[in-house]
């Protein structure tokens, strides 16, 4: 991540740092949004509650 932040920060000074838990996010939600089943998507991140993969789609 350090490597591809580097290279993208050469180019746009204004890039924040992405914290790697952020992408999980976004593929959770992406996904849902998608048509990804939440059952599907629940196992896909270990989740054991289906309530906690669905707060993806606040």
């Amino acid at each position: 991540m350090k490597k591809i932040e580097e290279k993208i920060k050469d180019t746009v000074k204004d890039f924040e740092h992405i914290y790697p838990h952020v992408l999980r996010h976004t593929f959770a939600a992406r996904g849902l949004e998608n048509g990804i089943q939440p059952e599907v998507m629940q196992e896909l991140l270990g989740h054991t509650s289906i309530t906690m993969t669905m707060c993806f789609q606040i």
